[in-house]
Order: C-alpha cells, then sequence, then structure tokens
C-alpha cells in the first residue's frame, strides 16, 4: 500500500471525524508550549502564527497586521527552530499570502525541505475591509492575491486552510483548492448574542455548502465569550463542522486554559 503524504493524512483524519459526527477542533497559537498543549490533547489541527513578540498587546492576531516586520521572513525563521523539535502534529504553517515580495515557489519549497505540509493564510487580508481594504483588492493586493497562494499551495502537494470574513472570498478559496475554510465572524469588543452569531454563519455558509458540501467549514468569533456559547452555534449551525479557538486573540492565555477548553469543546 502506498504511504499518505502528510497532507493526505491529515485530510483522511478529519474526514474521518466528520464521518463520526464529532467537531473538528483547531487552535491558534504562537508559542511551542501551546502546541504541545494541542498535540498531547489530540486536537485536530493547530495554527501556528508568528506573533509571539505581540505577547503584550491586547489582541496579538490583530496585531499582526501592522507593518512592524516580514511577516513570511518571520514565520520561515520560526519554523526552522521548530521543525526539528515538534511533534508529528497537523500543524499549519502562517504565510502572508498579499505580501507583493513574495515568492511562492519558493516560500512553499522551503517549508517543505522542513518537513511541513500545511499552511494557513495570516495575515487574512480579507478581514480588512472599509475603504482600505477596497483599495487593497483595486491594487490587486488583496485576497485574490491570498486565493492564488491557496491555488499554488494546493498544487504543491500542501494541505491548506483559509480564513475569510465573506461569501466571497470563502467561494473563492474552496475554488482554488483550500482543504479548510474558517469564517471569522466577529471583530470587535462588542458582545452579541450567540442565536446572532448562528444566525450570520448559517447565512455565510448556505451557497459555499450548495457548492461544496463535502468541504471542511469552521468558524471563529470574538463575540462568543465562553465555551458554552460556542458549543450552542455548533449544535445549532449543521452547516459547519467545528470551531477554530484563538489564544492568540487574547492578551494573556495559560496553558491549563487552553487545554480546559479543547476538553469542554470535545465533551
Amino acid at each position: 500500500m502506498t504511504e499518505l503524504s502528510g497532507a493526505q493524512r491529515i485530510r483522511k483524519q478529519i474526514r474521518q471525524k466528520k464521518k463520526a459526527g464529532k467537531p473538528v477542533l483547531a487552535v491558534a497559537v504562537d508559542d511551542l508550549s501551546q502546541e504541545r498543549v494541542c498535540a498531547e490533547s489530540g486536537c485536530d489541527l493547530t495554527l501556528y502564527y508568528p506573533t509571539q513578540r505581540y505577547l503584550e498587546t491586547k489582541n496579538r492576531f490583530l496585531a499582526g497586521f501592522l507593518p512592524f516586520d516580514n511577516c513570511n521572513e518571520t514565520m520561515l525563521e520560526i519554523a526552522g527552530e521548530i521543525s526539528a523539535i515538534t511533534s508529528d502534529h497537523n500543524l499549519c504553517i502562517g504565510l502572508n499570502g498579499s505580501d507583493p515580495f513574495k515568492n511562492d515557489r519558493l516560500l512553499l519549497k522551503r517549508l517543505k525541505e522542513l518537513l511541513f505540509c500545511a499552511i494557513h493564510n495570516y495575515p487574512p487580508i480579507g478581514l480588512v475591509d472599509g475603504y482600505f481594504g477596497a483599495n487593497m483588492d483595486r491594487l490587486k493586493l488583496g485576497f485574490d492575491k491570498e486565493a492564488l497562494m491557496i491555488e499554488r499551495a494546493r498544487a504543491e502537494g500542501f494541505f491548506v486552510c483559509c480564513m475569510v470574513r465573506t461569501k466571497s472570498q470563502a467561494l473563492m478559496a474552496a475554488k482554488k483548492g483550500a482543504d479548510v475554510i474558517i469564517f471569522y465572524t466577529g471583530l470587535g469588543e462588542t458582545k452579541k448574542a450567540p442565536e446572532a452569531e448562528a444566525d450570520r454563519l448559517r447565512t455565510l455558509c448556505a451557497q459555499l455548502r450548495q457548492a461544496f458540501p463535502a468541504l471542511t467549514v469552521l468558524f471563529t468569533s470574538e463575540h462568543l465569550r465562553t465555551v458554552g456559547e460556542i458549543r450552542y452555534v455548533i449544535d445549532r449551525v449543521p452547516e459547519t463542522d467545528g470551531y477554530l479557538l484563538m489564544p492568540v486573540r487574547r492578551e494573556k492565555t495559560t496553558n491549563r486554559q487552553i487545554q480546559q477548553e479543547i476538553r469542554e469543546l470535545y465533551a
């Protein structure tokens, strides 16, 4: 029997999880000790972010959107450090698809050399909206550039996760070959009722599910504050397959807290 590639192995594991009727759980981390917690807790995907240096900010996930440094160079440096010591886990490396000076082929080749088989888009430029986001799109530095990286990564044999904000972004990413679509349904501090989040998520998923019924669809939201609220939405929106837990959104999160939240979401 032919041995499965790393990307094929991840796809098979997620298919089995969905077939068993269990939620797919991903966790966004920027620290190796957090990654080990995810591996030991049995989460399905771990998304690694180059945001550790922004630890003291209230939301280092958003801080990573600012032009402090070269996101891809930072991520490759981190990937080189962790490749020799990370566990054999479903670890997705974050790449900035909107960078106009990057070379997708060289970036992906370097990750292959470091024995990684999965990527995700970070920072996800599709989350930038309004006047600035419209101008990014007009200059071809927006989501269409990320979609091109997704297509190239899939062609190179990578497993690909893509975070999106809109229905059109989700459809474009799926057409380019993304394995997992992650809807980011809530930016900001305003709390919304879980019922409202469930309604919004159904609307986002409807067309995507019709076009790609087998696609893995996750969501994440800053509007949901407790595991109970997250489980409420998962239970009431069968169009989604699970959740992306994001410790990188928070100012401080202990490994014990991450472990407990994974346990509760799997309960």
